[in-house]
Protein backbone atom coordinates (compact mmCIF):
# COMPACT_ATOMS: atom_id res chain seq x y z
CA UNK A 1 0.00 0.00 0.00
CA UNK A 2 1.48 3.54 -1.07
CA UNK A 3 0.14 5.30 2.31
CA UNK A 4 2.34 2.93 4.31
CA UNK A 5 5.19 2.45 2.16
CA UNK A 6 5.99 6.30 1.63
CA UNK A 7 6.80 6.98 5.34
CA UNK A 8 9.22 3.74 5.01
CA UNK A 9 10.82 4.89 2.23
CA UNK A 10 11.44 8.80 3.37
CA UNK A 11 13.12 6.83 6.57
CA UNK A 12 15.65 5.15 4.81
CA UNK A 13 16.59 7.81 2.72
CA UNK A 14 17.27 10.00 5.37
CA UNK A 15 19.29 7.23 6.97
CA UNK A 16 20.68 6.33 3.68
CA UNK A 17 22.06 10.62 3.69
CA UNK A 18 22.79 10.41 7.23
CA UNK A 19 25.24 7.75 6.81
CA UNK A 20 26.68 9.17 3.40
CA UNK A 21 27.09 12.24 5.67
CA UNK A 22 28.75 10.84 8.17
CA UNK A 23 31.13 8.09 7.07
CA UNK A 24 31.58 8.81 2.98
CA UNK A 25 31.50 12.59 2.24
CA UNK A 26 35.04 14.64 3.47
CA UNK A 27 35.22 16.31 6.63
CA UNK A 28 35.92 19.37 4.99
CA UNK A 29 32.55 19.42 2.81
CA UNK A 30 30.51 18.59 5.84
CA UNK A 31 29.10 21.60 8.45
CA UNK A 32 30.20 22.21 11.84
CA UNK A 33 32.74 19.97 11.71
CA UNK A 34 34.31 22.05 14.73
CA UNK A 35 31.59 22.32 16.94
CA UNK A 36 29.27 25.29 16.91
CA UNK A 37 31.66 27.50 18.50
CA UNK A 38 31.30 29.71 21.90
CA UNK A 39 28.01 28.11 23.51
CA UNK A 40 28.05 30.88 26.50
CA UNK A 41 28.16 33.82 24.27
CA UNK A 42 25.40 32.00 22.01
CA UNK A 43 23.70 31.86 25.04
CA UNK A 44 23.94 35.26 25.74
CA UNK A 45 22.60 36.80 22.27
CA UNK A 46 19.76 33.97 22.45
CA UNK A 47 19.05 36.03 26.09
CA UNK A 48 19.36 39.84 24.59
CA UNK A 49 17.00 38.66 21.88
CA UNK A 50 14.04 37.33 23.67
CA UNK A 51 14.77 40.54 26.33
CA UNK A 52 14.44 42.52 23.08
CA UNK A 53 11.36 40.45 21.28
CA UNK A 54 9.33 40.73 24.41
CA UNK A 55 9.82 44.24 25.05
CA UNK A 56 11.60 44.15 28.34
CA UNK A 57 14.47 45.80 26.68
CA UNK A 58 14.76 48.15 23.99
CA UNK A 59 17.63 48.64 20.99
CA UNK A 60 19.10 52.00 20.94
CA UNK A 61 18.94 54.18 18.02
CA UNK A 62 21.67 53.13 15.05
CA UNK A 63 24.44 55.40 13.47
CA UNK A 64 24.84 54.10 9.76
CA UNK A 65 28.30 55.00 8.30
CA UNK A 66 28.61 55.19 4.27
CA UNK A 67 31.56 53.85 2.98
CA UNK A 68 31.17 54.33 -0.96
CA UNK A 69 28.47 54.81 -3.49
CA UNK A 70 28.48 53.49 -6.93
CA UNK A 71 25.57 54.34 -9.73
CA UNK A 72 25.78 51.20 -11.88
CA UNK A 73 25.34 51.33 -15.31
CA UNK A 74 21.99 49.26 -15.35
CA UNK A 75 20.16 52.02 -13.55
CA UNK A 76 20.48 51.54 -9.51
CA UNK A 77 22.46 53.02 -7.31
CA UNK A 78 24.78 50.20 -5.16
CA UNK A 79 26.20 52.34 -1.36
CA UNK A 80 27.95 50.11 0.37
CA UNK A 81 28.20 51.06 4.76
CA UNK A 82 27.97 49.58 8.19
CA UNK A 83 26.95 50.29 11.73
CA UNK A 84 27.53 48.97 15.21
CA UNK A 85 25.36 45.82 16.13
CA UNK A 86 22.87 46.57 18.67
CA UNK A 87 24.24 43.13 20.50
CA UNK A 88 27.81 44.29 20.05
CA UNK A 89 28.70 43.64 23.79
CA UNK A 90 27.54 40.10 23.64
CA UNK A 91 29.19 39.11 20.05
CA UNK A 92 32.89 38.52 19.64
CA UNK A 93 34.36 41.98 18.77
CA UNK A 94 34.92 40.55 14.64
CA UNK A 95 31.02 40.26 14.81
CA UNK A 96 30.21 43.70 15.88
CA UNK A 97 30.05 45.64 13.29
CA UNK A 98 27.61 44.98 10.71
CA UNK A 99 28.31 45.83 7.08
CA UNK A 100 25.62 45.99 4.46
CA UNK A 101 25.37 46.51 0.87
CA UNK A 102 21.74 48.89 0.03
CA UNK A 103 20.28 48.81 -3.42
CA UNK A 104 18.28 51.33 -4.74
CA UNK A 105 16.97 52.46 -8.16
CA UNK A 106 18.57 55.58 -9.46
CA UNK A 107 15.25 56.97 -9.96
CA UNK A 108 12.34 57.15 -8.16
CA UNK A 109 8.67 58.88 -9.40
CA UNK A 110 7.68 61.58 -7.11
CA UNK A 111 5.03 60.47 -4.91
CA UNK A 112 5.63 56.87 -4.99
CA UNK A 113 5.83 55.27 -1.80
CA UNK A 114 9.13 53.20 -0.81
CA UNK A 115 9.56 49.65 -0.75
CA UNK A 116 12.26 48.67 1.01
CA UNK A 117 12.85 44.39 1.07
CA UNK A 118 15.99 43.05 3.76
CA UNK A 119 17.43 40.10 1.65
CA UNK A 120 18.88 37.42 4.83
CA UNK A 121 21.40 35.58 3.22
CA UNK A 122 20.88 31.35 3.48
CA UNK A 123 22.64 28.92 5.04
CA UNK A 124 26.80 29.02 3.32
CA UNK A 125 26.13 32.51 1.85
CA UNK A 126 29.54 34.08 3.25
CA UNK A 127 29.01 37.16 0.27
CA UNK A 128 26.17 39.40 -1.26
CA UNK A 129 26.85 37.77 -4.86
CA UNK A 130 23.67 35.33 -4.74
CA UNK A 131 21.44 38.11 -3.12
CA UNK A 132 22.70 41.41 -5.27
CA UNK A 133 21.01 39.06 -8.02
CA UNK A 134 17.58 39.11 -6.12
CA UNK A 135 17.81 42.50 -6.06
CA UNK A 136 18.52 43.34 -9.53
CA UNK A 137 15.22 41.58 -10.22
CA UNK A 138 13.43 43.71 -7.38
CA UNK A 139 14.65 46.92 -8.35
CA UNK A 140 12.57 46.38 -11.68
CA UNK A 141 10.07 46.62 -9.38
CA UNK A 142 11.10 49.52 -8.13
CA UNK A 143 12.38 47.80 -4.31
CA UNK A 144 15.18 49.01 -2.64
CA UNK A 145 16.99 46.53 -1.20
CA UNK A 146 19.79 45.66 1.81
CA UNK A 147 21.91 43.23 1.87
CA UNK A 148 23.56 42.72 5.34
CA UNK A 149 26.52 40.29 6.31
CA UNK A 150 25.04 38.22 9.44
CA UNK A 151 27.54 37.80 12.09
CA UNK A 152 29.62 35.04 11.71
CA UNK A 153 30.07 35.08 8.14
CA UNK A 154 32.20 36.70 5.49
CA UNK A 155 33.90 39.60 7.54
CA UNK A 156 31.84 39.23 10.66
CA UNK A 157 33.59 36.10 10.98
CA UNK A 158 35.80 35.32 14.42
CA UNK A 159 39.31 34.06 13.00
CA UNK A 160 38.80 29.88 13.74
Amino acid sequence: HVSTLTPIMSALADHIFEFIGAYITPRKYRFFTDGWGDVAVASRVASRAREVLSGDATIGDVKLTWITRDVVDDGYIRDSGYFTSPFADVLPPESARVSFTRFSPARRDVGTKRRVAVLLPCTGDQTEWYRAGIARELLADGIECVVPTIAYYGDRKPPA
